[in-house]
């Protein structure tokens, strides 16, 4: 079916576990990091330390997850999403042209003769899906992708364009009963764009009014990136600002790291902490509307044991080293698995192909639920959920966030 506020339909590159980001190379300090007062002391049974006195029931949390448009007949099918223990789904990446039209990027083909479908089946799957398991969670449209932002700046510096956009986005929401927009423009480059952007969001939000639509938008958490933005401007049109807390270490990054670290432990790099001291500059941001990213794949660092390490290039691919939570070939709580209370991250170092991995495990989320209960944020969300375990196995990250939360 060819709708009418669609371009026609074509494959868009496909981006996988993570998304690269720009980055700035900084000369860093050494900084006493405090340590979080959340300790898994039983990986299978935590206690909340200084959380105790917080309800997580007394208001309403975000728990949300991305659901990729390539995941639409392989990885994870639509009725397979976790609804009973989700508030958001974000349905990415649509596609954005030039002139302000949309288009939907192609699912790729599952093995099998099982039935495939397309770009337009699958959105309304995962409606059909949500609508039979709980039908009270928020189904979003997440326009643009890390590789899918080229277009946002020539579309945002044309009023006509802009025009199309928005009004695009509002039938395109509508058409499929879905519940919200979510505007994932990686990233600005300088205040100009910065400037484009905010007047992108404020086109969005008056085509989309907060009475009847959900408005999100997905941001890069580093210094250099939130630099471009007037943040509280931003915030102030949005219901939720998603921090995409990682990827600050990759293949871009010379030297290994925690690249989805909550703390820092040097002054002037970049961590989940850092981005949110960037937008709580004003006191005007409410933080509620501030929802912290975690991701469900590793970065991998080749030839290294750990962070702070020179990793060899010829061993990096062009596009890096990037494996879904649930691929890396361990038990959610092996002990292999090392966590770094510190930083509040997790690793793991594969002797026999020599690649020191990390990522997010069960103490770290845990530990950044906390963050977010003692900092007043409105919750979490996971890129992408075809990366977490099964519930069964004892390490869904999802699972765990939920149950904190209040949600499930």
């Amino acid at each position: 079916m060819f709708l009418p506020f669609l371009s026609r339909g074509r494959r868009s590159a496909k981006v996988g576990p993570g998304r690269r980001r720009r980055r700035r190379e900084a000369n860093v300090r050494t900084l006493d990091v405090p340590t979080p007062d959340f300790n898994v002391v039983n990986p299978y049974s935590a206690a909340i330390g200084s959380t105790d006195s917080i309800d997580p029931t007394s208001k309403s949390y975000t728990v949300g997850v991305y659901y990729p448009y390539w995941a639409c007949n392989v990885n994870q099918p639509q009725d397979t999403i976790p609804f009973d223990i989700l508030t958001h789904v974000y349905y990415t990446h649509i596609g954005l042209n030039a002139d302000g039209s949309l288009y939907l990027p192609v699912p790729e083909l599952g093995d099998g003769d099982g039935n495939q479908l397309t770009a337009d089946e699958c959105i309304k799957k995962v409606k059909s899906s949500r609508d039979d398991q709980n039908s009270s969670v928020k189904l979003i449209l997440s326009v643009g992708s890390g590789d899918g932002s080229a277009n946002f700046s020539t579309v945002a510096d044309d009023s006509d364009r802009l025009e199309t956009f928005a009004e695009s986005l509002k039938t395109l929401i509508d058409h499929y009963g879905y519940d919200g927009a979510d505007i994932d423009w990686e990233t600005p480059e300088s205040t100009t764009d910065g400037n484009s952007y905010l007047q992108l969001i404020k086109a969005v939000r008056q085509s989309l009014p907060s009475s009847n639509y959900t408005l999100s938008a997905a941001y890069t958490a580093t210094d250099v990136a939130l630099d471009e933005i007037d943040v509280t401007a931003v915030i102030s049109e949005l219901d939720q600002f998603h921090l995409m807390s990682y990827d600050f270490y990759g293949s871009w990054v010379k030297d290994s790291g925690y690249h989805s670290q909550l703390f820092s432990p040097t002054v002037d790099a970049d961590s989940a902490a850092n981005g949110l001291s960037r937008c709580l500059n004003s006191s005007e941001v409410d933080t509620d509307k501030i929802i912290i990213g975690i991701p469900l794949y590793a970065q991998g660092f080749p030839d290294v044991t750990g962070p702070n390490e020179e990793w060899n290039t010829k061993d990096m691919p062009d596009d890096g080293i990037q494996v879904r939570y649930t691929d890396l070939g361990i038990s959610p709580f092996d002990s292999k698995i090392v966590y770094n209370e510190t930083v509040v991250a997790a690793s793991y170092y594969n002797d026999s192909t020599n690649i020191w991995y990390s990522f997010d495990n069960y103490n770290s989320t845990a530990a950044k639920v906390d963050y977010v209960l003692d900092n007043l944020l409105g919750g979490v969300f996971f890129w992408q959920i075809t990366g977490d375990m099964s519930e069964s196995s004892g390490g869904s990250l999802v699972s765990l966030a939920s149950s904190y939360l209040g949600v499930s």
